[in-house]
């Protein structure tokens, strides 16, 4: 799992990462019988191909939500297939749709395609104007910690990825920095360490 990890982490996923229909999963507990909310990550990450996409990332999270998985297919209804195999595995869970990234120039930096470190996902409730928030966010780098953000479609408006090597400094950036963002209304955040991933 770890080198399957590094594979994936390396940011090696060519036009897997933008193209497609991209959601993002998030478990708020999982069948009993399938185990732990870690076990039914882990199996998700193992890298065991799916019929009908691909989990691009996968991770039990510290917060409202206990796992996190970003999923790739090539079409909605290959989404709803991939989601459907996901919930055979035991997932329950909350899903939103990716309708957007953050843009600089011709860079494109959407949430969960590259790096391990200590991560924080913050879904952002807007009170207008969603994309701006994304690039605004996006365009001020948070301190070097910003990774990437999406618009969404789902009960929430963006989901922000943050990263730094220690916990304090990153919740600190979400708790006074994010938190008080210009259109931000309200956040909600899970963390997780991934530097012993590798």
């Amino acid at each position: 799992m770890a080198t399957e990890r590094a594979a994936k982490k390396s940011g090696d996923t060519g036009d897997l990462d933008y193209t497609g229909s991209h959601a993002f999963l998030f478990v708020d507990h999982v069948d009993p019988q399938a185990g732990t909310v870690r076990d039914v990550m882990m199996s998700i990450w193992k890298g065991e191909p799916f019929a009908n996409g691909s989990v691009l990332f996968a991770h039990d999270f510290v917060g409202p939500f206990l796992g996190f998985a970003h999923l790739r297919a090539e079409d909605l209804e290959g989404m709803e297939k991939l989601v459907a195999e996901l919930q055979g595995l035991g997932v329950r869970c909350a899903l939103a749709s990716e309708v957007g990234v953050y843009k600089s120039g011709t860079q494109l930096k959407g949430t969960k395609r590259s790096g391990c470190e200590i991560v924080g996902l913050v879904k952002i409730w807007t009170d207008g104007s969603p994309r701006k928030v994304v690039q605004s966010l996006g365009d001020d780098d948070l301190g070097g910690q910003f990774r990437g953000a999406s618009l969404v479609v789902g009960d929430f408006d963006v989901l922000l990825e943050v990263q730094d090597s220690t916990f304090g400094p990153l919740a600190r950036t979400v708790r006074k920095t994010v938190r008080r963002w210009p259109r931000v209304d309200r956040i909600e955040v899970g963390f997780a360490d991934l530097r012993n991933e590798t």
